[in-house]
């Protein structure tokens, strides 16, 4: 079978935990690739006797796994690598680490469990490299790289510099012009090479292979890229350890520096001791013609030393840090000189924190000599804003190493990201190349339209700015918006907010945007499909995932609204994730069903290339559905039986007795119960309950096994399913079923992400200028107005205590009557645990939501509080929030269990998660909903209700039901908690109203220092 990527990973950094601890990871990692490096090539090469690398007895894995459990593993360890070494010119290369070192790997036994662990790891079945290549689809590449890039975020800034970020190298190697018909002979050369990284990366582009040449200060660092270039394939590579500046390796007949056609480098940054063992105003090479550079940096020492290495008709791409480009000085005449030359082609800004060892934002320089003597101007490329998060660091992704190459190759200029720079404007700025000059990447100011905060309506301005969307669809802006009379520049939304996405959504253009943006999907997959059911053994998987991807870009270039290069992301993500194994593994092994079992003979169901839930769904879809049923009948049980347990579980429940020392209600301890009490005329009505609380867990455990009978039997008719697929059916499962359904709903989250940007934007409008600032002030007037009433006819020192009874409103004399919340609450509903994901506004995209705890405090109920419910649990959400009721926190943390919320309006879309009740009122019951929420959110009955909870857990408190029903709270009549509930809710309104007032102030002084400190508007 293949070795699968996400599991040689795996593997290796367990390896590196058998030996942190004992050194830190700029050491421990040589040990882990030289046994990297004995693996491979003994998988390889052993026992071939024309193979790359001669592999001797006693040095072959096999050979190094007899010594596990070895009292002497670390010296015998030493000498077989030493063999190897000796064999093959090695000595220096793989023999700098010491396996038999006790102040690094223990001592005595210590030392013997380490390396013995070390070497099982390598050891593992699923690490078989043999059948693996290293040519064009690199798995031991990937996974050399993978440490490199993981040893250099644990090593921190001082053991960095050995590793060039894949992404970075594979966009300056993309940049040099190689291709299918670049010959073999054409040369690649390194400085500062490293662990060789960005040499073998430009390596890859060229398919008939390239002369490498590489040079490394690092002793320990140039050995790594003598191993990174056998472990490619790349044993012809030349890589010498020495100072580039001052001892250049590589020269001619003459003794003058060779000459390469291809140059790329990611050299020190700023290296403040580049003129160590150097006379640069006397170089023997003639290095600095065109200028010296400061004594403490050299970064242009490194680029004029590229510069003298690069043929006439070469090209170089080299990393430097931002200063190169607007220092003065000594660096400014030098950078001049170069300009005015010719030989700087092209300008790339990168993301900040991208390298290992510093957070600084770094640029590629692209040079070539080749048209230099006629070249006016500079490329340009702002491509700082382009990256994903990884941890501590930034990444560049797909989509932004693609979309980098692609201007740059076709000298393509796009507004704030890509633009070609006259030398004369160059001039004009004093041949300063800060990119900030040339490129204004910052986003557009959302500017305040004082106007319209006092007058209404919305800008014109900002709705023409949304001319990308009713370029696709003109008549959805008719359906939004309407002139206003005797304002031209502005106009009116003609529908309530809340139906903004149902208007875009529901209209003809945007339906028909929708099928067409599908239809490029359709057309690619039919397209492709053919393709990859024709894949087989011995095809290339990079091949197949660069046309997949060159494919996807072209067919949704130029599709509107849609950005081609996040499709393409998405491909490349599920590559990433999933397809690259799977393609691994067809091209190894074939369209297989089956695999070998852990059993000799016996074939299993391959499940990782074909789910077995795909299987299911083609071929078992009733049989499925069978086992919901009784899944949805054994949840029923589960329901009741949580009911009953949180409506008794309080501390003086009838449960109480029942509990295990943890708390906890099992069979056992019921029955244990029930027999300490039976026969027992007091204890009639606990053991009524215990009885009720067994049968339903009986039940539930019944329907439980039933499901695991049914789940059994289904598996096995499963995995008889798979010994009977034949090839079609394989194929329509992984490519239908698995790969293009992940891929269709990826494009159907870009025209999501479209009309959301749509609806987002017409919403925030539409809210922002929705209220002019005059009716806000007659408003909280109006209100003012209600409140100073309510304050004459009641002392300000009673308003505290207005709720718990003891003050009273004018008129109302009648006794309150102290009850229980069951008078008028006939139950407390729960809704079901659902998966769900986080996502930006998930209320607005018209998605079913769950809400989150923290929808509810203080009274208040806040829907916005929510999360998107994965597709497939949307049927099992139920209970939605319903006008006039309370939802209240049944489970929560000490500080907001028991919190409540009043819901005024129904939410059909949104759904209570289970640590959420809703009231559901008895029929006709005299209560006020808005005043018993004021009641339940109040200090004095929020404490007792807090008091109700209980559990074990510092955590998390739960209430049960009928704690909570049976709290008494003191009601008065009707028509009292109406008014009560008014003069609070007018508070209310009159807090919102100058929190309103206030934000539109400050929106109007935003806009005023817009227009009067920019200069649009000057004082009269």
């Amino acid at each position: 079978m293949a070795v699968k990527k996400s599991e040689l990973y795996a593997s290796l950094w367990k390896s590196c935990d058998e030996l942190r601890g004992g050194m830190d990871a700029s050491q421990y990692k040589d040990y882990v690739l030289v046994l990297l490096f004995m693996k491979y090539v003994s998988d390889r090469y052993a026992g071939d006797p024309d193979g790359q690398i001669f592999v001797p007895e006693g040095s072959r894995f096999s050979d190094l796994v007899a010594l596990k459990g070895d009292k002497e593993i670390g010296d015998k360890l030493n000498k077989a690598i030493a063999a190897l070494a000796e064999e093959n010119d090695l000595t220096g290369v793989i023999t700098l680490v010491d396996f038999n070192d006790p102040d690094k790997l223990g001592k005595g036994r210590e030392m013997v469990d380490r390396l013995s662990n070390l070497i099982g790891i390598f050891n593992a079945p699923g690490l078989d490299f043999s059948g693996n290549r290293a040519e064009g689809d690199d798995l031991l590449g990937d996974a050399y790289e993978f440490l490199m890039r993981h040893f250099a975020t644990e090593s921190g800034k001082s053991k960095g510099q050995f590793y060039t970020p894949a992404e970075v190298s594979t966009v300056m190697a993309r940049l040099l012009g190689i291709g299918a018909d670049t010959p073999a002979s054409r040369s690649a050369h390194d400085p500062t090479c490293g662990s060789g990284s960005l040499l073998l990366k430009v390596a890859a582009e060229a398919p008939h292979g390239l002369t490498l040449y590489g040079q490394e200060m690092d002793n320990a660092t140039s050995a790594l890229a003598t191993m990174n270039m056998i472990l490619h394939d790349c044993t012809t590579a030349a890589i010498e350890k020495g100072n580039t500046l001052s001892s250049p390796q590589f020269r001619d007949a003459a003794g003058q520096l060779k000459t390469f056609d291809y140059v790329v480098a990611n050299p020190p940054f700023s290296s403040k001791a580049w003129s160590n063992g150097l006379q640069p105003q006397d170089d023997e090479f003639g290095r600095f013609t065109y200028g010296v550079p400061p004594e403490k940096n050299g970064d242009y020492a490194f680029l004029l030393h590229i510069l003298k290495v690069l043929k006439s008709t070469g090209r170089a791409a080299v990393i430097l840090p931002h200063g190169v480009l607007f220092r003065g000085g000594a660096e400014g005449l030098i950078r001049q000189r170069l300009l005015k030359q010719g030989f700087i082609q092209t300008l790339i800004g990168l993301p900040a924190n991208l390298f290992y060892g510093t957070g600084i934002p770094a640029c590629i320089l692209v040079l070539d000599k080749s048209q230099a003597a006629t070249r006016d101007s500079v490329f340009v490329v702002d491509a700082s804003r382009g990256f994903r998060k990884d941890g501590n660091k930034n990444r560049l992704r797909a989509q932004d190493i693609h979309r980098i190459v692609d201007v740059v190759t076709r000298q393509r200029e796009a507004e704030r990201y890509a633009r070609r720079v006259p030398l004369a404007e160059i001039e004009a700025n004093d041949w300063n190349l800060n990119i900030p000059r040339y490129i204004d990447g910052s986003e557009p100011e959302d500017l305040q339209d004082i106007e319209a905060h006092l007058r209404g309506g919305i800008p014109r301005r900002d709705i023409d700015a949304l001319q990308r969307y009713w370029a696709v669809f003109p008549g959805v802006r008719a359906a939004l918006f309407e002139d206003l009379a005797g304002r031209p520049e502005h106009v009116r939304l003609k529908v309530p907010a809340a139906e903004i996405r149902a208007a875009i959504f529901g209209h003809a253009e945007f339906t028909a945007f929708n099928a067409t943006v599908s239809g490029r999907f359709a057309a690619w997959r039919e397209e492709r499909t053919a393709g990859l059911r024709a894949l087989a053994v011995g095809d290339s998987a990079r091949a197949l995932v660069r046309d997949l991807g060159e494919s996807i870009l072209a067919r949704f270039e130029g599709a509107p609204l849609i950005d081609a290069y996040d499709v393409y992301q998405h491909l490349m993500d599920y590559w990433d994730e999933v397809m690259q194994d799977d393609v691994a593994q067809i091209v190894q092994d074939g369209w297989r069903a089956q695999r070998p079992g852990a059993t000799a003979g016996r074939m299993e169901p391959n499940t990782d290339l074909i789910p077995m839930a795909l299987v299911i769904g083609r071929f078992l879809a009733a049989e499925a559905a069978l086992v919901e049923q009784l899944e949805g009948v054994r949840d029923g049980f589960t329901r009741l039986r949580e009911e009953l347990e949180e409506e008794h579980g309080g501390e003086d429940g009838l449960f109480a007795e029942a509990r295990t020392d943890k708390g906890k209600l099992t069979a056992a301890s019921v029955k244990a119960r029930l027999k300490a009490i039976k026969g027992d005329a007091d204890q009639a009505d606990e053991r009524a309950l215990l009885d009720q609380w067994l049968g339903l867990n009986d039940q539930e455990t019944d329907a439980g096994r039933r499901i695991k009978d049914a789940r059994k039997a289904l598996e096995t008719k499963a995995a008889r399913q798979y010994a009977a697929l034949t090839d079609d059916e394989i194929r329509a499962l992984v490519i239908d079923d698995k790969w293009m359904a992940r891929l269709a709903a990826d494009v159907q989250s870009e025209l999501d992400r479209v009309s959301q940007g749509l609806t987002g934007r017409v919403r925030e409008l539409g809210e922002r200028y929705a209220v002019p600032l005059p009716i806000l002030i007659e408003k909280h007037k109006e209100i003012s107005s209600r409140l100073d009433i309510h304050f004459r006819e009641i002392n300000s020192t009673a308003w505290q205590d207005l709720l718990s009874g003891e003050r009273r409103l004018p008129n109302y004399t009648a006794p309150r009557i102290n009850r229980p919340l069951s008078y008028v609450i006939a139950d407390l509903e729960a809704g079901v645990s659902v998966n769900s994901v986080e996502c930006d506004n998930p209320a607005s995209t018209g998605k079913p939501c769950i809400l989150k705890t923290s929808a509810i405090y203080d009274g208040e109920f806040n829907p916005a509080e929510c999360k998107l419910i994965e597709p497939k649990d949307t049927s099992r959400a139920r209970l939605s929030p319903r006008k006039d009721t309370i939802l209240v926190s049944r489970m929560n943390t000490p500080n907001l269990v028991g919190e409540v919320g009043y819901v005024a309006n129904d939410h059909p879309n949104l759904y209570l998660p289970d640590r959420l009740w809703m009231t559901r009122f008895h029929q006709g019951a005299k209560v006020c909903p808005r005043w018993l929420a004021y009641m339940l959110s109040s200090t004095h009955i929020k404490d007792k209700i807090k008091g109700l909870a209980t559990g074990t857990s510092g955590s998390m408190k739960n209430i049960s039901k009928g704690a909570l029903l049976g709290l008494e709270l003191a009601f008065p009549v009707l028509e009292e908690q109406i008014e009560i509930a008014m003069i609070l809710s007018d508070m209310d309104t009159e807090i919102t109203a100058l929190e309103a007032r206030r934000e539109k102030t400050r929106l109007i002084k935003q806009g005023m220092m817009q227009e009067l400190l920019s200069g649009r508007v000057r004082l009269i």
